[in-house]
């Protein structure tokens, strides 16, 4: 080791700073940062890019009409729903849900119209007079047991196939307990689409 610092000759200060990379690796470069480099106004731009980038991502997650976050599960009221291909009446009809209670997801605001998502990933602008804040949940898998109380061990209440529809009531621990006509009881989250938290 003494054998090289005694060798060791430092390039100069302007000589680093043009080619950083030519610079040896001894302690001094190591150690102290060059000139040019002030700490305290990169550190000061870095906080301003935190915050503003903070703002304009809270501000994409909700809607600009109600304020509310985007991406929050719904439900049509009606049978009959036009879906366009904008926010408004003068854009064609893509599609007609004709179910009621559907749950979707809305994930754009305008004026008085919502962007909405189905289960399948469809995307579509309805008015917002369709749309319900009743959470609802449908079945995406084939042939999961409805059962009495929120464990695989508990009593069978109802056999459900899939794109059946329910009223969302709660949800715990990986189970929801849901409504379908006359029979009540819980289902694994995971069979569901619309269930998640929102």
């Amino acid at each position: 080791t003494q054998h090289l610092q005694s060798h060791y000759t430092p390039l100069s200060p302007v000589t680093c700073h043009l080619s950083p990379v030519t610079c040896p690796l001894s302690p001094d470069t190591l150690h102290s940062p060059p000139n040019y480099l002030n700490h305290n106004a990169m550190r000061f731009w870095l906080m301003v890019f935190v915050v503003v980038f903070s703002g304009l991502a809270h501000a994409a997650e909700v809607g600009e009409v109600t304020g509310m976050p985007l991406g929050r599960y719904a439900s049509l009221k009606s049978a009959e729903v036009n879906v366009r291909t904008g926010p408004g009446t003068r854009y064609p009809i893509l599609w007609v849900f004709q179910r009621a209670q559907m749950p979707v997801q809305i994930v754009g605001e305008y004026e008085h119209w919502r962007k909405i998502r189905d289960f399948e990933g469809t995307e579509g602008w309805v008015h917002k007079a369709m749309v319900s804040g009743t959470r609802t949940a449908i079945v995406i898998q084939d042939g999961f047991t409805m059962r009495r109380a929120p464990s695989e061990q508990s009593p069978p209440v109802a056999r459900l196939s899939p794109t059946v529809v329910g009223v969302l009531e709660e949800c715990e621990n990986g189970w929801c307990l849901i409504q379908v006509k006359t029979f009540t009881g819980w289902v694994k989250e995971t069979y569901l689409w619309g269930a998640l938290k929102s």
